[in-house]
């Protein structure tokens, strides 16, 4: 039986070609594009894709890693976009912190795209929905002796309509509940809610409805223990919180997500360290424990992650950013694996060309289709230079043949 597949694959770079062992028989096109240069953003960090001005097409959120400055870059609508650079937080006002997360959603209800921001604690930037919007800013939380806030996410966590956050602070080790209760913008501090007071350098929180009861769980990153761990929905207005212990053996670890890895319907939990297994997806028995499987072996650990079918196969593929310290003198920074579609996946690494220094890092990776051509653009922060890149990808068919 003759099956004729179309694959979409993300294009590479005018400068190089593709190492051997890549997929030799798919055309890979375009170059990279240079979005931002200092002074836009000093070592941008934290980057959000999201249509901004409600223009229908993809815009650019990043944050500077040395200052406390929030700009974003409006898409020019074109097949290859140009890019104008706009500020929403400007930083003269704030002590020297850097942003270190950035989330964009709702929050007031008004259907327009808001910005939040651990900004020494939380803030948010609320849209006026003008073209292009501006920006006011409200102090969602602000923690007292110095705690600062690591990671954040957003979601309806009590299931009463409004999108509440959750943070993580590394002085305290907590990690909190902010719960929206309809005055957002009205000044009145946010009720807070301790989920967790033991959660050491918590680096990264992913809320997702982890069991399938519709209730928002939390899925935390502790650096400061080497572990991960599930904290588990309860329910009801005021939720109460079941910990569970994902894996206590991810040195360094620095990221965690939720995705089907495995395609049997169920979320799986993919963790980030900076040592050997660094990049491991982990699946949950019937017992309710975790067993571990690894995606990158032997590479060194990626600093960011994104899981995304990179290929339009249906399977889950992962495209990962690497960090100078932990990145060999000739390996490249920007990686994509590839899953095979078995039961459990094997992942096959692939190299993505880059034009920036060897010693740069990457320092966050998001993959959206930009241009609207249906192929994957990547986005990359780069600490060195201060520069952001994209990959743009462009549809490539292939036909395979198979009896």
């Amino acid at each position: 039986m003759h099956v004729s597949r179309t694959k979409t694959l993300i294009g590479t770079v005018a400068i190089g070609v593709l190492p051997a062992g890549a997929l030799a028989d798919v055309a890979w096109h375009d170059a990279i594009d240079v979005v931002a240069r200092i002074p836009d953003v000093r070592s941008p960090r934290a980057l959000v894709v999201a249509d901004l001005d409600g223009d229908q097409d993809p815009d650019i959120i990043a944050a500077s890693e040395r200052a406390p400055k929030l700009v974003w870059y409006e898409n020019g609508g074109a097949s290859a976009p140009g890019w104008s650079t706009r500020t929403i937080h400007a930083g003269e006002d704030e002590r020297r912190a850097p942003a270190t997360a950035v989330v964009v959603t709702d929050l007031d209800g008004d259907r327009l795209p808001d910005v939040i921001v651990a900004l020494n604690g939380i803030r948010w930037f609320k849209n006026d929905g003008s073209a292009p919007p501006a920006w006011t800013a409200h102090a969602i939380f602000d923690p007292e002796d110095g705690d600062g806030v690591t990671a954040i996410a957003a979601a309806d966590v009590d299931g009463d309509g409004d999108t509440d956050l959750l943070s993580a602070s590394p002085t305290t080790h907590a990690i909190r509940w902010h719960r929206n209760d309809g005055s957002a913008g009205s000044g009145v501090p946010w009720p807070v809610e301790e989920i967790a007071a033991d959660a050491k350098g918590v680096t990264a929180v992913t809320a997702v409805d982890f069991d399938g009861d519709r209730d928002i769980d939390l899925l935390a990153a502790e650096t400061g223990s080497a572990r991960v761990r599930l904290f588990t929905n309860e329910g009801g207005a005021a939720p109460t919180w079941t910990a569970t212990i994902v894996s206590d053996r991810v040195l360094g670890v620095h990221g965690v997500w939720a995705a089907d890895v495995d395609g049997d319907g169920m979320q799986d939990v993919i963790t980030a360290g900076g040592r050997d297994h660094a990049l491991a997806w982990h699946v949950r028995t019937d017992e309710g424990l975790f067993t571990p499987h690894a995606i990158a072996v032997k590479d060194p650990g990626p600093w960011t992650v994104t899981p995304v079918d990179m290929d339009g196969d249906g399977d889950l593929d992962f495209v990962t950013g690497i960090r100078d310290a932990l990145r060999p003198a000739s390996g490249a920074p920007l990686r994509w694996y590839e899953h095979d579609g078995a039961n459990p996946p094997r992942f096959t690494m692939h190299a993505i060309p880059d034009v920036v220094p060897a010693t740069s890092s990457a320092q966050s990776v998001v993959v959206h289709d930009l241009n609207g051509n249906g192929a994957p653009d990547l986005i990359t922060a780069w600490k060195v230079g201060s520069i952001i890149t994209v990959h743009h990808g462009r549809p490539a068919t292939r036909t395979a043949q198979e009896e």
